[in-house]
């Protein structure tokens, strides 16, 4: 076999090192999911105190500069009804944002659980297709919409 220009001949040490790659990537992965499974954990057991969390909180800049609410006007509200496991109320004054913490705080949990039980976390795919990133758009934009029409 001839030599490549990393002197390995053959497929052997390439082998090795992708199977050391592997392994390296299963850790971080499952560390990842212990992480993210604390913190949907800590966030969880925040939720009791989350109401005197937030007074300490400051006003909406944009909204009290620009006079309409900003993208993420009422996550904290929105946030604080689901503490109180008011799924209702938390969709009314925010949808995307409850939407989003629910998915933070149970993925959190599932993936805790799989780091646990040894299984790592398949990797999120970040590059979206034009398509996607424009539905995206539209979401985020809906939203804001909503949020405006309603004078969260």
């Amino acid at each position: 076999m001839a030599k490549t220009k990393t002197g390995f001949t053959g497929g052997g040490p390439r082998f090795f090192l992708g199977s050391r790659v592997a392994a390296d990537s299963a850790t971080s992965q499952r560390q990842l999911g212990l992480l993210w499974g604390t913190v949907a954990v800590v966030l969880l057991m925040l939720a009791t105190r989350a109401e005197r969390l937030a007074q300490t909180l400051p006003a909406c800049t944009f909204k009290s500069l620009v006079g309409i609410p900003c993208p993420t006007c009422g996550v904290t509200r929105a946030t604080l009804a689901l503490a109180d496991l008011d799924f209702g109320v938390a969709l009314l004054i925010n949808p995307l944002a409850t939407l989003l913490v629910m998915a933070l705080v149970g993925g959190g949990l599932v993936a805790g659980m799989s780091a646990l039980r040894g299984r790592p976390l398949r990797e999120p795919r970040w590059n979206l297709r034009p398509a996607e990133r424009l539905g995206l758009v539209i979401v985020i934009v809906a939203n804001w919409a909503y949020l405006v029409s309603r004078g969260i």
